[in-house]
């Protein structure tokens, strides 16, 4: 049992229950625990409010979508859905585009639209993935127009840069990585996937997949876990647009969960200091 007690005036903070003596899992990832809460004034002078939270049970309830409790992405997934549609479809090389289309047929595209893109940090919410990917996408197609090089490859390689994700991470929010997952890694695996996939696409122009495959092995860099650097200016452009979406989004994700109301935030390690709410 939790207790709390703060002034009326004060709203309640984020406060960890402890399980206690129940005989669960440590860690029970898309299940949910139903509550009881109470709130009360107290006979004192002041005028308080005490919030009393009690774990009744935990009940495991397939029919109660856990997305209802999870934290979304900013944008629609609706939405997100149709721009990573017309991302595909401004790909222009009959190859690519039909890759694309084996890549993401519709039973992939159920769990790319509510996976998230990562255990922690940005984009660890539901439909991260997806909205990560269009960013990435979009960034990247912007910085294309701007250099000489394979805009279709560019597109193709952003929209497949983390489709591995989806065997390294497990479906919930912040439940972690599959054992798969953690021996291999998404990189590997995403290349495995598009290979496979490619087999079946005889419109594809020699000396292409290899290119594309690159764009997935590099994105990292070898600093962050790519087996290669980017060799070629389409992998380099993926790099930096994968890389500018997710400091920017880690941002903006860290503004929203520690603003203060003198509109700075709590010390970031990662951007090293305290940001600033616009």
């Amino acid at each position: 049992m939790l207790n709390q007690t703060l002034p009326q005036n004060q709203e309640l903070t984020p406060v960890i229950l402890v399980i206690g003596e129940l005989n669960v899992n440590s860690a029970i990832f898309g299940w949910l625990f139903a509550v009881e809460v109470t709130s009360r004034k107290t006979n004192s002078g002041k005028l308080f409010r005490q919030v009393q939270i009690k774990l009744m049970r935990v009940q495991n309830d397939d029919s109660i979508p856990a997305d209802r409790f999870t934290l979304g992405t900013r944008c629609s997934i609706a939405q997100l859905e149709v721009d990573f549609q017309h991302l595909i479809d401004k790909v222009g090389d009959p190859g690519l585009r039909i890759l694309l289309n084996n890549c993401f047929v519709t039973e992939v595209m159920e769990r790319f639209r509510r996976w998230p893109a990562a255990v922690r940090h940005h984009g660890a919410v539901v439909g991260g993935l997806l909205e990560h990917t269009v960013n990435v996408t979009t960034i990247a197609e912007l910085t294309a127009r701007l250099y000489p090089c394979d805009h279709d490859l560019v597109l193709a390689g952003a929209l497949l840069h983390d489709i591995g994700k989806l065997e390294e991470l497990e479906g919930q929010v912040g439940a972690g990585f599959t054992p798969h997952g953690r021996m291999v890694g998404h990189i590997v695996l995403g290349m495995y996937y598009v290979q496979e996939q490619a087999q079946q696409v005889a419109a594809l122009e020699e000396g292409k997949m290899d290119d594309l495959l690159h764009i997935i092995l590099a994105h990292h860099t070898k600093e962050y876990g790519s087996p290669v650097n980017p060799a070629t200016i389409e992998a380099l452009i993926v790099h930096q647009a994968d890389l500018a979406e997710a400091h920017l989004t880690g941002f903006l994700e860290h503004c929203q969960k520690s603003c203060s109301p003198n509109g700075w935030t709590s010390f970031s390690p990662i951007y090293g200091g305290q940001l600033r709410v616009s």
